[in-house]
């Protein structure tokens, strides 16, 4: 790629150019977790300045594979699984907006006289405490959505020329974090899912909700020690690390099931 052919292109600055070549640049680099983490609150913060990340990937079918959050401060307790959840979850709300809008960067400023395109999107993001975000993502050859991501809490005009970068970094963005799944996604059998209790199983439901420990153990008549004990379990037994992930792994293969 020629830097001043695209800087012309796109009418860039040497600032906001050298930020984004960095952040191409040092995509390459990441391999795991640490070095995604890394680069995310580093050149990718220069070139898109925001407080959270969102990223998630689907299968041909359009079902969540995974998702991953990337925030420098830990996230309320619930706050991530209602990034997540089906239906009224954020992650859900902009997927949707996004194709049926053709598929653009989304740039949406709660903010603003318009405020949010729909009264659900305006909810969300009030009870998550975002006015500013912007999201992209990619598609596969069939044409079904291949990743997703949402950067949450932006920290610069949200114009044209943000939008511009957005859509020369998502593929970059696609790459690190693709490259990221072989090591994250684990062979895991129905039978594994199928040793949850059936308080996990309920547990497992209400995570799927965003509820804190105090939520459901209200819900169930047990303390939130007890729950929080329960999530514990459940997490180790899904093989996975937090309840974002449990929450993916629940929509994506329904292992769960009633006995």
């Amino acid at each position: 790629m020629n830097i001043a052919a695209m800087s012309e292109q796109y009418g860039l600055d040497v600032a906001r150019r050298d930020c984004l070549f960095l952040a191409i640049e040092r995509s390459i680099r990441v391999r795991v977790e640490t070095d995604f983490f890394s680069w995310a609150q580093g050149s990718l913060q220069a070139a898109i300045p925001h407080d959270v990340l969102l990223c998630a990937c689907f299968d041909p079918q359009g079902r969540l594979l995974d998702s991953h959050v990337c925030s420098p401060i830990p996230m309320l307790d619930g706050s991530a699984s209602a990034l997540v959840r089906t239906e009224d979850g954020l992650l859900h709300l902009l997927l949707s907006l996004w194709d049926g809008n053709g598929r653009s960067p989304l740039l949406i400023d709660a903010t603003a006289p318009t405020g949010a395109p729909n009264p659900a999107l305006a909810a969300s993001l009030q009870a998550l405490a975002f006015s500013k975000l912007l999201a992209h993502g990619s598609w596969a050859p069939c044409g079904s959505v291949d990743t997703f991501f949402v950067f949450a809490g932006i920290r610069c005009a949200l114009d044209a020329k943000v939008s511009d970068v957005v859509e020369i970094v998502v593929p970059h963005l696609r790459a690190a974090f693709v490259r990221l799944q072989p090591r994250k996604m684990k062979p895991r059998t129905p039978n594994r899912a199928r040793a949850l209790t059936n308080r996990e199983r309920e547990i497992l439901l209400q995570l799927q909700h965003g509820r804190s420990n105090a939520e459901i153990g209200g819900a169930l008549a047990i303390s939130p020690l007890t729950v929080k004990n329960h999530v514990q379990k459940i997490l180790r037994k899904l093989g996975v690390r937090n309840r974002t992930q449990a929450v993916a792994l629940d929509m994506s293969q329904r292992w769960h099931r009633p006995d």
